[in-house]
């Protein structure tokens, strides 16, 4: 098989993220949940080839906490990085922040390969390898940004 891109897509809507400002910062529970699907494309698979869907998607409860995810994965830890604020106080921003999670499953990858899907999503899924919980790690090194959106519209210009 050629190489396959993957893209990581958000399975619902924005507004479906939630954000605890407290558990980010406290590097505690959930700071951020994630809806998420993985897109699979190359010429064999075709366009419509995900790992999640739009109705069954991965869903990554991240902290800069400590998780604890069933066997073999072990314990990992996450990082609330620096606080800094911003725009007179009205935006905070979180530099160096590592939100984790290995205690997530994953759907089986599906609509693979056009009206050949029942043949080549069964593959794809042997490829892949397990998908149940224990077994995946997410790691989102990042900065996050937390106000108003037209505060950090308004630094995102001063600041490009």
């Amino acid at each position: 098989m050629t190489g396959v891109n993957s893209t990581l897509e958000l399975a619902k809507p924005a507004s479906e993220i939630t954000l605890n400002e407290t558990n980010l910062v406290g590097e505690l529970g959930p700071g951020m949940t994630l809806p998420v699907k993985v897109h699979l494309e190359n010429p064999f698979l075709g366009k419509n080839c995900f790992v999640g869907s739009s109705t069954t998607p991965i869903i990554w409860p991240l902290t800069t906490g400590e998780t604890n995810p069933p066997a073999p994965n072990t314990k990992i830890k996450g990082k609330a990085g620096g606080l800094e604020f911003l725009e007179e106080g009205s935006i905070a921003e979180l530099k160096g922040n590592v939100l984790v999670e290995n205690a997530w499953s994953a759907p089986k990858a599906a609509g693979c390969g056009g009206i050949l899907s029942f043949l080549v999503d069964p593959i794809i899924n042997a490829q892949l390898g397990s998908t149940v919980a224990g077994r995946n790690t997410a790691i989102l090194n990042n900065t996050i940004f937390i106000g108003a959106a037209a505060a950090v519209r308004e630094n995102n210009e001063l600041n490009p």
